[in-house]
């Protein structure tokens, strides 16, 4: 299995590169410039580039059986990145025959179904008093998704953290009032690797977060 993952140099990237690895997948890893040297050549193939240049991005493709992305917004990042990147990974797969995409967005892109968690409201009203452009960009990001004919799941989560893996994650197709609004990063990459050959979320977008006491 060939696995090609994007936003790989961060937190939640880096985990998706070992985890992939560990399940003897041959990775490729798609990195700004400046961050190439996190990897091993050796172990991974490594290509530099910019998500929102579409030569880049079909570079990277090329060859892999399933595509995951992992990009997120920095201090520094365009506005419009998540939704133009998603497309350029989008009009890339279609190019090389690649169908099966998973990626990761925050819990701000709803389900017509959720039922928040009352904080998660609040958190993500304020998030939208304060940086709108990355929750319209997530959104549009998710719309690109929707509309392709790829074989797609868009893995919804909350905070993610930086705490030691539980080895088990909760996923539902919407979110409820109980719904943890944490999980570590380690356990959403599990949860998006595993999706690559799991059956039960294709076309939908799961809502995931840490097991909560009794589950």
């Amino acid at each position: 299995m060939r696995i090609c993952i994007f936003g790989a140099g961060g937190d939640t990237g880096r985990e998706l590169v070992r985890q992939g690895m560990d399940r003897g997948y041959e990775v490729t890893t798609f990195v700004r410039e400046g961050k190439e040297g996190i990897f091993d050549s050796t172990k991974v193939r490594v290509i530099t580039g910019d998500a929102m240049v579409y030569d880049d991005v079909k570079a990277a493709v090329t060859d892999a059986h399933a595509v995951l992305s992992a990009l997120g917004h920095g201090l520094d990042t365009p506005r419009g990145m998540h939704e133009q990147a998603i497309g350029n990974i989008i009009h890339a797969m279609e190019a090389e025959g690649i169908t099966r995409l998973i990626s990761l967005t925050g819990s701000g892109v709803r389900h017509l179904d959720d039922k928040p968690p009352v904080l998660d409201v609040i958190l993500n009203r304020m998030f939208a008093l304060t940086a709108p452009w990355i929750l319209a960009d997530g959104r549009a990001h998710a719309r690109r998704i929707w509309r392709s004919d790829l074989d797609w799941t868009i893995a919804r989560a909350g905070k993610l953290t930086k705490a030691a893996a539980n080895g088990a994650y909760y996923s539902t197709e919407t979110m409820n009032k109980t719904s943890p609004l944490r999980i570590p990063r380690a356990d959403m990459a599990r949860f998006m690797l595993d999706q690559i050959t799991e059956e039960n979320y294709r076309q939908k977008m799961p809502y995931v977060s840490a097991p909560s006491p009794g589950r």
